[in-house]
């Protein structure tokens, strides 16, 4: 080893040294050596050799140290794992405690707020989610074989919720489940929260049906979409109805979804805005309009909140002013205006 070596050569220099006395130099090998630079090698020598014992012990330290600390965190963790055991077999009983106090609360607190300080703690749970998520779509499920890559870069809104799960999936599960899994369980917040949070989802959101859609408008209007007993129609408060797609060319499919529009003034709440927006590009604008125009003027003379807009080259024109004067003083220059088409 190097610091045996260094030992070694230094004690046997220094015995050399001492067994020369106080001579200056020695004769070793013919060459004349000096006894000053031989005692000064001898002390170096030496001197790495206690340096090196020296570290070594400072190294000895430094293990003995890390040891001890090895030994305290294995310890530490040893007591931390005990623990999450413990806690593992207290998670469900915590959380069913949890539950409990919490179900209670929410009870406590329909007991005893009127609606309107309960609104303001569902308008504090809900926080401004629905602010701007815009109008909602209502649809069924449409299935499209995309294997020839059927969906193009920008979809048309009739090709977008074809690749769109139906809106009367139970929003509880499955892509909203973050949304509404949790307050709108009756095992968390009881079965009157609840109801109070539906009726809410349905007077505070606006729902959107397009010319593909007024199929699905009295399965809306009587099928709660959380599987409750709760009837929409009693709730609604905003419904958009837009024509904007080319499948209303017929005579047939016109009389449907005017057919549609009347089934949804006729059933939903007095209280709901039902917008109408017709697309001035469709073929069949002027057709359409003869359809719808009449069942709105009937609507507007039953104090019913409806409005028409007509959209042409990105403009919406609101065309309310045909609302002021009955139907049958604007059919005539209306159906002239067909003509001239």
């Amino acid at each position: 080893m190097a610091s045996v070596s260094a030992d070694s050569i230094g004690n046997k220099t220094m015995e050399k040294a001492h067994a020369f006395g106080a001579q200056e130099t020695i004769e070793h090998k013919g060459q004349c050596l000096d006894l000053n630079s031989l005692w000064e090698v001898a002390a170096g020598f030496q001197q790495r050799g206690a340096d090196w014992r020296k570290g070594t012990r400072r190294r000895e330290d430094e293990i003995a140290t890390l040891e001890w600390e090895i030994k305290r965190l294995n310890s530490d963790l040893e007591m931390h794992r005990d623990r999450l055991a413990y806690l593992e077999e207290c998670v469900p009983d915590i959380l069913k405690y949890y539950r409990l106090r919490r179900l209670r609360l929410c009870e406590a607190m329909h007991a005893t707020l009127p609606l309107e300080l309960r609104e303001l703690v569902y308008d504090f749970l809900e926080c401004p989610k629905d602010a701007d998520q815009g109008p909602i779509h209502v649809h069924e499920t449409i299935h499209i074989d995309q294997s020839d890559n059927s969906m193009p870069a920008n979809p048309t809104p009739d090709q977008w919720l074809a690749h769109r799960p139906s809106f009367f999936v139970d929003p509880r599960t499955g892509s909203e489940e973050g949304l509404f899994g949790y307050w709108y369980n009756e095992d968390h917040v009881g079965a009157n929260v609840v109801e109070d949070l539906i009726s809410r989802y349905y007077c505070r959101n606006t729902f959107f049906f397009s010319s593909t859609d007024h199929a699905c408008i009295p399965k809306f209007l009587d099928t709660d979409r959380f599987d409750t007993a709760l009837k929409p129609a009693r709730h609604v408060r905003h419904v958009e109805f837009v024509c904007h797609s080319g499948n209303v060319e017929t005579s047939t499919a016109q009389g449907e979804l005017g057919n549609a529009l009347q089934a949804l003034i006729s059933n939903i709440s007095a209280r709901a805005r039902i917008v109408v927006r017709i697309y001035k590009s469709l073929p069949s604008f002027f057709d359409i309009m003869e359809t719808i125009a009449p069942i709105l003027h009937k609507a507007k003379e039953e104090n019913r909140d409806v409005e028409m807009e007509v959209v042409e080259g990105g403009e919406v024109f609101d065309i309310g002013p045909i609302f002021e004067r009955p139907w049958a003083e604007y059919e005539e220059a209306y159906l002239e205006m067909k003509r001239n088409s």
